[in-house]
């Protein structure tokens, strides 16, 4: 599996990415998020009644210190990074056809990317700033 590591010490898988922004492999046919894949190889499978969490909120990172077993209401603290007013300007100004691109430069999904370009997230980020006289 081949990875990056960022300066987060995320290892940020570089395969192609399901459309949920997992990252994604095939081994021997069968299709597997990437992260799920790392852990079971290490630790075995994840129970039935649990989740595999990222403490990092990097959805391509198969960092097995990142990863945690948790159930449901163990997510609301493990979410995407949060972008600076600057990121979301760019990630807005830039070809939607990008958004995969854009995921790897900013370390989160390309869901997240999409979410910003839609408005249902980071609302509050205006596109251009006023200028204070």
């Amino acid at each position: 599996m081949k990875t990056i590591k960022n300066e987060s010490g995320c290892l940020i898988f570089q395969g192609k990415p399901h459309k949920s922004g997992y990252g994604q492999l095939k081994v021997f046919g069968q299709h597997h998020y990437a992260h799920r894949y790392a852990w079971t190889q290490k630790n075995g499978p994840v129970p039935a009644d649990q989740l595999l969490l990222h403490t990092c909120g990097n959805k391509l990172c198969v960092n097995l210190e990142h990863l945690y077993l948790g159930v449901h209401t163990d997510m609301k603290g493990c979410g995407p990074r949060k972008l600076s007013d600057e990121q979301v300007r760019t990630i807005r100004l830039t070809s939607p056809h990008d958004a995969p691109t854009l995921a790897k430069l900013f370390e989160v999904s390309p869901d997240t990317i999409r979410s910003v370009r839609t408005g249902r997230t980071y609302r509050s980020v205006v596109d251009f700033p006023q200028q204070k006289d």
